[in-house]
């Protein structure tokens, strides 16, 4: 069959179908290849059913189902919405009118997922399909849901709340913000916080505010902030960092509070009550608060010094009895309780009384009821002024008219008594004699007119006025005679006082005319015979310092130049010992020998006068105010110690006179300076002996050990200097610290006193325990053996000594210094001479202390003893009596104790009684005193308590002992006892033997017979 020809343009038809089905079934392939290996959720669904065609790796990782099982899935399965919506939102993809949703999606394990998907129409196989890219964007709703709410409640917040970037730009503020500081969100969005800048904090606490931030530290505290108007207020401000997920600061977060009202407001209170507090303390008024029974609640500083108390809170609780003679406090109690019994005020009563030295003083007193809220009168409020002087004043009155009017006629001082408006009222004969005028002449005239020159009115109108706003003058002047001469005269213009105001004054005028003349006759030598009798003084002088300072002083004067000093010699360098009128400090000059001027001297033991320092090679200037100088040697037994320097702001200020005249000053200067020497060695040495023996004296006669260890700080610097210094005490196997001097200062004083370290862990200590030896730290930081404590590093010299009673180390004496270098061997052999005081001292006081307990205490039973019993009970008699308050005394026998001896023994018997002794005096009120009254009787004291309240606490005592026993393994007794109680609020007539005669016939009234019982005179004398 024959070929028909092919249609060129069929041809190419079909080349370039042939060329499009290969790029599609490339880009199928891609997409295929694409589908299956991405990391993002992808699916295949048909858009008509919803059934899932394919799904790739990630989707099955992500579903947790394997990809047959979500072939064979429909998408309504995973998707939560209702399978009508969802078939919707297949048909709004597959026609291309939305292609992005959000979806519920639910997977394998049950989880729910919020997903976003994009879904677009593609052909596939010659199908179209629906292709589906799924997002896991749960978190992201989370946090977005949590940012909601986050930014709800901070926008509803009465808080000032903004945000910054890393920088410190704001990007967000509140309403409260704005409210608070009255910018706007424009107007601080974009600022940084500088613009609430107080400029009251400094930039070092700004700047320690940002490095905490920066370290990731939330920063809270009061701070000042300024508004926009420029007002100052008090925040409460919590600044947060802001991090990301991974840690790092992305922003920061600042609350802030206003708290300037409240601020304001406690500080007016505080303000008002110290005023109050210091108005009252100010007043030489008395004023105090009494309660019902006239106990002082309140009072003043000078009532507490009318009391002779150190301070108003010594005199707290006590009542006037405690001050004041018998009858007159007396008299005190009656009238307050007249006041708070009527309620009526006692007003201005004039009240006498005597003083600790017998003198009369006058009191005017008013006391008015004090109430409580509700109207009562539950004390008094009392208000004393001292009227003494006011006493006396109105009984010398009289005395002074009579001695003025004498002094006035013939006193040797003019006098003139001038009125307000500077008229002469009257004048003395020396006034007349003085100025040559008559009464006549000068009565009612001016005294401008009468005695000033015209050259002086302003100045005697000054004199009047000051004295006639109240305050003495006094004025060296000259006044005018009636012939027209004049004469110096010193005035004194003092004011007369009337009603408390100036009314008028008196001038008073001293002729100094010859004083005048001997002043200018003798003013010409005045200068140089000081200055040669001050040097002389100087050199007599056993104080090196002072010496040295007088004649620095006195030569500046005797050569009338501008500067001396005196250098000492210190190694191979003259140290500035003493200088006047230089600009500079003593310390600050150290000239090495053979430098300068003064050098040369030291090494030539020459003196040289420069008239000009600028011609002189050798002048070194340390003043470049100096341009003539000269300077002597100081030389003793052929040694030169140092050089005396005068120097002058004037060329050619001197001359070889004056170089003889100060090289003469140098030698006996040097001899001084020498003896002063070795006078201060002597008198450091005696010094030392006389305090160490003082202070000996001042601890052995103190008797307590707190005392005694609080007086040994407060001496041991006059022995030994210290910056800080310690008394370690040993307990056990540790030391602690008992008492302390100095740490306060570097804010360590709590830190000392809570103290306490393992012996052993202390090197320098452990070494004194080793040794028994002081030990010496020069150098605490470079010493081996220094234990360092991070409160301590501020320590560089350290000196330690043992505290030793009768061969046993109890404790350390401890001093330190913040310089190097410091302590010497000297200084430890002065402080064992102070440890050993100090242990003597204690030692004392331990066998004192011991003596004291011994007197008191029955040794069996450690109750009071009969005798200290009686002692207390006396005291408590008289209190009682004072103050009308019921008293109450019970005596106790123990039932058929002998039995308990003549069964068990004695040394039971002892036990028993020791039981009985812990239960009376466990089961009595607080204040009340037990004591063992002989053999097995007991007596008990009870102060302020009624018949009735002993009778309940005899009933506790009896119930406590019957139901007592020994420690097991010891015989079971049963114990009990009679006892007589008597009551009684002290008379007159009442004394403390008839109370104890009234309960020992009560006990044996009722104490029952019993066999073989000791007689109570036998059982008392166990304990005589």
């Amino acid at each position: 069959m024959e070929k028909l020809p092919m249609d060129p343009h069929l041809i190419a038809e079909l080349e370039n179908l042939r060329a499009r089905v290969a790029v599609l079934e490339k880009s199928e392939q891609r997409f295929r290849e694409m589908f299956e290996l991405h990391d993002a959720v992808m699916l295949l669904i048909d858009p008509e059913d919803g059934r899932i065609v394919d799904a790739n790796v990630a989707a099955a990782r992500f579903y947790g189902y394997s990809r047959e099982m979500l072939r064979n899935m429909n998408i309504a399965e995973i998707n939560r919405l209702p399978p009508d919506e969802v078939a919707q939102k297949r048909k709004a993809a597959n026609l291309g009118s939305q292609n992005f949703f959000i979806f519920p999606h639910r997977l394998a394990n049950g989880d729910m997922r919020t997903v976003q998907v994009h879904s677009s129409p593609i052909g596939y196989n010659s199908h179209q399909l629906l292709f589906s890219i799924i997002t896991d964007i749960t978190a992201a709703k989370q946090a977005e849901q949590a940012r909601l709410k986050f930014e709800l409640g901070i926008e509803r917040s009465s808080e000032a709340v903004f945000l910054t970037e890393l920088d410190g730009t704001i990007t967000y503020v509140n309403p409260a913000f704005e409210t608070i500081y009255g910018y706007s969100k424009e107007e601080a969005i974009g600022k940084t916080p500088r613009i609430l800048k107080s400029g009251l904090h400094s930039n070092e606490t700004y700047q320690n505010f940002w490095n905490l931030l920066l370290a990731k530290q939330i920063v809270t505290g009061e701070i000042f902030n300024r508004k926009k108007n420029g007002q100052l207020i008090t925040v409460q401000s919590s600044a947060n960092p802001i991090l990301d997920l991974s840690g790092a600061i992305i922003g920061f977060l600042a609350i802030q509070h206003d708290v300037s009202e409240r601020k304001r407001i406690a500080e007016d209170l505080a303000q008002e009550h110290n005023m109050l507090r210091a108005l009252i303390d100010s007043l030489p008024d008395y004023i105090y608060i009494k309660d019902s029974a006239s106990r002082i609640i309140e009072t003043n500083i000078a009532h507490a010094n009318l009391l002779q108390a150190k301070s108003p809170e010594e005199v707290i609780g006590k009542i006037d009895f405690d001050f004041y003679p018998q009858a007159e406090a007396a008299q005190y109690y009656a009238d307050e309780q007249e006041v708070i019994r009527t309620g009526q005020a006692l007003v201005n009563k004039e009240e006498t009384s005597r003083d600790t030295a017998g003198n009369s003083r006058w009191t005017l007193t008013t006391k008015v009821p004090f109430r409580d809220a509700d109207g009562r009168v539950i004390g008094i409020v009392g208000v004393g002024r001292d009227i003494t002087e006011r006493k006396q004043a109105e009984e010398q009155v009289i005395i002074q008219k009579a001695q003025f009017q004498q002094l006035f006629e013939n006193s040797p001082i003019g006098i003139a008594v001038l009125g307000q408006d500077d008229r002469i009222q009257a004048i003395n004969p020396a006034f007349q004699a003085i100025f040559q005028y008559t009464l006549q002449d000068v009565v009612d005239r001016p005294i401008n007119d009468v005695i000033v020159p015209p050259t002086h009115h302003e100045e005697a109108s000054w004199v009047s006025a000051t004295a006639l706003s109240g305050h003495a003058v006094q004025k060296e002047t000259v006044r005018q005679r009636k012939d027209g001469t004049l004469v110096p005269v010193e005035v004194y213009g003092v004011p007369i006082i009337r009603d408390g105001k100036p009314q008028a004054l008196f001038g008073l005028y001293v002729d100094i005319s010859e004083l005048k003349r001997m002043e200018e006759k003798l003013k010409r030598e005045i200068g140089k015979l000081n200055a040669l009798h001050e040097i002389d003084r100087a050199i007599a002088t056993l104080d090196l310092q002072a010496c040295l300072e007088i004649i620095v002083r006195q030569a500046q004067t005797l050569f009338a130049t501008d500067f001396v000093a005196i250098f000492l010699r210190d190694g191979e360098c003259l140290r500035l010992a003493a200088e006047e009128g230089h600009e500079i400090a003593a310390t600050e000059i150290l000239i090495p020998l053979g430098r300068g001027i003064t050098g040369w001297c030291a090494v030539h033991r020459q003196s040289l006068l420069v008239p000009d320092v600028s011609q002189d090679e050798r002048y070194l200037s340390f003043d470049s105010r100096s341009r003539a100088e000269m300077a002597a040697p100081l030389v003793i037994q052929d040694e030169c110690i140092g050089v005396i320097n005068v120097e002058s702001a004037d060329l050619y200020a001197f001359t070889p006179s004056d170089l003889d005249l100060l090289e003469s000053l140098a030698a006996r200067a040097a001899i001084a300076i020498h003896a002063a020497r070795l006078h201060n060695a002597e008198r450091e040495q005696r010094k030392f002996a006389e305090t160490l023996y003082d202070i000996g004296i001042a601890l052995t006669s103190q008797l307590d050990p707190e005392a005694i260890l609080d007086q040994l700080l407060d001496h041991v610097g006059h022995v030994v200097p210290f910056d800080s210094a310690t008394v370690l005490l040993i307990e056990d196997q540790f030391v602690r610290c008992k008492h302390q001097r100095g740490y306060e200062k570097f804010g360590l004083g709590e830190w000392m006193q809570q103290f306490r370290a393992l012996l052993s862990g202390v090197g320098t200590l452990a070494e004194i325990v080793k040794t028994r030896q002081p030990y010496v730290s020069s150098d605490a930081l470079a010493d081996p053996i220094w234990t360092t404590f991070p409160e301590t590093r501020h320590i560089r010299s350290w000196i330690g000594a043992p505290i030793i009673i009768r061969g046993t180390l109890i404790g350390f004496l401890a001093l330190d210094k913040l310089e190097p270098g410091f302590y010497t061997a000297k200084h430890a052999g002065r402080l064992v001479a102070f440890a050993a005081q100090a242990a003597l001292a204690l030692e004392n006081a331990q066998l004192y202390a011991t003596q004291q307990q011994l007197a008191m205490t029955d040794g069996l039973t450690g109750l009071y003893n009969r005798r200290y019993f009686f002692e207390l009970a006396q005291r408590e008699f008289r209190r009682a009596k004072r103050l009308q308050m019921p008293l109450s005394l019970l005596m106790i026998d123990l039932n058929d104790f002998k039995k308990v001896n003549d069964t068990f023994g004695h040394l039971i018997g002892d036990e028993a009684l020791q039981l009985v002794a812990q239960v009376l005096n466990k089961h009595v009120r607080g204040g009340d005193v037990v004591a063992r009254y002989g053999g097995d009787e007991f007596i008990i004291l009870l102060p302020n308590c009624s018949q009735t309240e002993a009778e309940q606490v005899v009933t506790r005592l009896q119930e406590k002992v019957r139901t007592a026993s020994l420690p097991p393994g010891k015989p079971d007794i049963e114990l009990s006892f009679c006892v007589g109680l008597a009551t009684c609020i002290p008379t007159a007539e009442e004394t403390f033997d008839r109370l104890l005669e009234r309960a020992d016939a009560e006990m044996y009234g009722h104490k029952q017979p019993h066999n073989g019982s000791q007689s109570s005179e036998n059982k008392r004398q166990d304990l005589e």
